[in-house]
């Protein structure tokens, strides 16, 4: 099956250590990838380019929970014996999301053409998981192929079940800043004017104080508006900053308190699991680390572990090249050590990761669970500010008139 070049975005660094990004063409990742490295550049980031959809065009890019569902119905199926080209099929007159079942579609004409279920996936221009397309390749040699899409879809559903963790622990603080924000919109547009009116009329001059809530008020007032609209373009500006300097935005990431070490502790669950899936299908050691590095989300670390590829390459232990490269916790490079000295690294993968996923956890609930009061703290801070401000030019101007 012939596919179609799509457009990728790329960071890479050359050999004198410059960065540089643009965009190329390419069939899938892997064909991308050669071509950077033929240009001398040693790939940091790579990642197709989405295409624009119009306003009112359905859309039809196939996203990670789709996958997931895709790829679980694909793994049951398997697994009861169904045929690969049958089981698609079915997924094809069974599914309601138009997404999944153009993929379907596509991987079904390719396998029914000959091709195999691997390859389809990979020159499929959705470019799903490299996980999936890996596992499933290891599943068709050894002959494992349900046992293989079932320990992907296991991969992708808890990946789904902790970003639907970070999303619930992101709600209340963000639904406690709209009340702040809510909150100084209503004293500076319904309660600060009436005692701006007051003063006026009685001719008295406020204290500093009072003058100075009463100055805020009047600027939230006049701009408020655009506050907004400021805030977005700033963050926005920031954004673009973070993706142009990826390994800096990753450092800064790191350093940040509670949060720093809670995202440490996701990027070796995600390469744990992987790697842990990838091992227990089958795939060979050094093509599972190539994909559970994709995996990491900070760029410098990613980069130290393609730098530990390398290494496993040259015949050295994976726990020697992780702890020169770093890129990874001591305690889980220990872990590893273990597993390749009673030849069950697979299964330790899998410990860790479920491990680093309960530490995440628990540390971004404590994140959240800190935050949540200082952010209390901060509206009633904000009204007890406005309140005494009020109270002090209510005073000075009883004793001005008595």
């Amino acid at each position: 099956m012939t596919t179609d070049p799509i457009s990728f975005r790329f960071l890479g660094e050359t050999a004198q250590g410059k960065m540089e990004s643009g965009e190329l063409r390419a069939t899938h990742v892997d064909h991308a990838r050669q071509k950077l490295e033929a240009r001398g550049l040693a790939v940091v980031e790579l990642k197709p380019v989405r295409q624009r959809q119009g306003l009112f065009s359905r859309r039809s890019s196939l996203n990670q929970p789709m996958l997931t569902e895709f790829t679980r119905g694909l793994a049951d199926m398997v697994h009861s014996a169904v045929p690969v080209p049958d089981a698609l099929q079915f997924i094809i007159e069974a599914e309601p999301q138009r997404p999944i079942r153009l993929f379907a579609e596509r991987i079904e004409q390719a396998v029914r053409a000959g091709t195999s279920l691997s390859h389809a996936m990979e020159q499929d221009p959705a470019q799903p998981d490299r996980l999936l397309v890996s596992a499933v390749a290891a599943g068709e040699r050894s002959g494992q192929l349900g046992v293989a899409l079932g320990y992907v879809a296991d991969r992708l559903e808890r990946a789904r079940e902790i970003r639907d963790m970070l999303v619930g622990q992101i709600v209340y603080p963000v639904i406690l800043m709209s009340v702040i924000f809510l909150t100084l919109l209503f004293l500076s547009f319904f309660i600060l004017p009436q005692f701006e009116a007051i003063f006026s009329a009685a001719g008295a001059n406020p204290p500093v104080e009072t003058r100075l809530v009463l100055s805020a008020g009047s600027f939230i007032r006049q701009f408020g508006i655009w506050l907004p609209a400021v805030a977005a373009g700033l963050a926005w500006g920031v954004l673009q900053i973070w993706r142009r300097n990826p390994l800096l935005a990753g450092r800064l990431q790191r350093s940040v308190p509670v949060l720093g070490p809670a995202l440490t502790a996701l990027d070796a669950a995600g390469y744990s699991r992987t790697m842990g899936v990838l091992l227990g299908t089958g795939v060979p050691l050094v093509r599972a680390a190539e994909v559970a590095a994709e995996s990491v989300t900070n760029v410098g670390s990613r980069t130290n572990l393609r730098a530990a590829i390398g290494a496993v390459r040259g015949g050295r232990p994976l726990s020697q090249a992780l702890t020169q490269a770093g890129g990874m916790p001591e305690a889980l490079i220990r872990q590893i050590r273990l597993g390749e000295a009673s030849g069950d690294l697979g299964r330790v993968f899998i410990r860790a990761a479920s491990r680093y996923e309960r530490e995440a956890e628990g540390r971004l609930k404590r994140l959240t669970d800190l935050l949540g009061p200082a952010l209390i703290l901060v509206l009633g801070g904000c009204v007890g500010i406005v309140i005494a401000a009020v109270l002090s030019g209510v005073l000075s101007l009883n004793d001005a008139i008595y």
